[in-house]
């Protein structure tokens, strides 16, 4: 009876274990969203993969600088600033609202990736993407923050 109760609890604990984990799905799911969008999947070569979590204040974040770059892409080239505006106000960043408890749950996995691809006529070539991936498995592609950053850069450039 003992060792049926020990084999019991021993399987019992291992269980979990056989649940592949939060980032282990979402590196899952982006690989099957990368090679469904390429002609042929044989020619998707998953590279290096980094996971973190994902919370409503990174996407606050996030939709603040694409705010910030559309503001900035919206205005004319030929914009000259009220006289009695101050000079950063023309190019502030989007303000972010002051962080809550709320604002630290986890909402997703955002998971940065690169990877090989290759053409039909044999060249390969590296590519990376930025995605968020919902609890549900649902994909959602990312402006890499590296290019964001260097979009508002150019922006802010152009328009001075």
């Amino acid at each position: 009876m003992k060792l049926y109760l020990f084999g019991l609890l021993a399987a019992a604990s291992f269980l979990p274990a056989c649940k592949p984990s939060v980032e282990k799905r979402a590196q899952s799911a982006v690989s099957e969203f990368i090679s469904n969008g390429m002609s042929n999947t044989r020619y998707y070569q998953a590279g290096r993969f980094t996971c973190r979590p994902y919370t409503r204040k990174d996407s606050l974040t996030y939709v603040a600088s694409l705010a910030q770059l559309n503001a900035l892409a919206d205005r004319p080239a030929d914009y000259i600033p009220v006289a009695n505006a101050p000079a950063q106000a023309v190019a502030a960043p989007a303000a972010v609202p002051a962080p809550t408890p709320a604002d630290s749950v986890r909402i997703g996995t955002f998971v940065s990736h690169t990877y090989k691809e290759q053409n039909g006529t044999g060249f390969t070539m590296r590519d990376s993407g930025e995605f968020v991936v919902s609890p549900k498995g649902v994909v959602r592609p990312l402006l890499a923050n590296h290019v964001l950053q260097a979009r508002l850069k150019q922006a802010k450039s152009t328009q001075r």
